[in-house]
This record gives structure tokens, C-alpha cells and sequence, in this order.
């Protein structure tokens, strides 16, 4: 999930749709489940979520009118 997040993250910054890519992201939290083994998981989880739902906020705010 890390690697979708970062890849949309960076999408965002080149001014791109980061559209698929952060649906991708929500599809590998959703099959991992975010909370493995430990807090740390968790924690990291929970704090990939929030940059997710920024990004699509952003998206939203740019893309979703054109």
C-alpha cells in the first residue's frame, strides 16, 4: 500500500489525476487489512488512510470539475 500511496502522491505533485492510482491504494489497504501484527502497522495504516483521503480531497477540488 505504501508504494500506491507514494505513487499517487507523487502523480498529485506533477499535477496530474491521481484518480487511479488512490483507488488502487484503498484496493491493497482493503486485501492487506492495514492492521497486521502491530501498533506500528496500525499507526502507519491509519496515517497512509489520511493521506489518501487528502489526496481525494485534492482530486476533487481539481479534477473533478473538467
Amino acid at each position: 500500500m505504501l508504494d500506491a500511496v507514494r505513487h499517487a502522491l507523487i502523480r498529485a505533485l506533477e499535477g496530474a489525476d491521481p484518480a487511479e492510482p488512490i483507488a488502487r491504494a484503498r484496493a491493497i489497504g482493503g486485501q492487506d487489512g492495514l492492521a497486521r501484527s502491530g501498533r506500528h502497522d496500525s499507526l502507519l495504516g491509519g496515517v497512509l488512510l489520511l493521506v489518501l483521503d487528502r489526496l481525494d480531497d485534492y482530486r476533487e477540488a481539481h479534477f473533478a470539475r473538467r
